[in-house]
């Protein structure tokens, strides 16, 4: 009995730790998004997937064909 519960204190003292560095973690992040349409040059507004590659460039799976995202500008293919 003295076991199960010093297991249980313990478990529920990791959850807490995880819990709280998680959001410390998150809390130093201030994310923006901003919404793009076909209006800024995306080939659809339909999108299927989005993907970053190693160069930063957003790889945009849609309805139309494949966009490339600079950040900037797009490139249809």
């Amino acid at each position: 009995m003295l076991n199960s519960i010093n297991f249980r204190n313990i478990i529920i003292l990791i959850l807490t730790f995880i819990a709280f560095s998680n959001l410390s973690i998150s809390a130093q992040y201030d994310s923006q998004f901003e919404k793009l349409t076909i209006k800024d040059g995306l080939s659809s507004n339909d999108v299927w997937d989005v993907v970053q590659d190693k160069y930063g460039l957003l790889w945009i799976a849609t309805k139309d064909g494949i966009n490339i995202y600079d950040g900037y500008n797009f490139k249809i293919y």
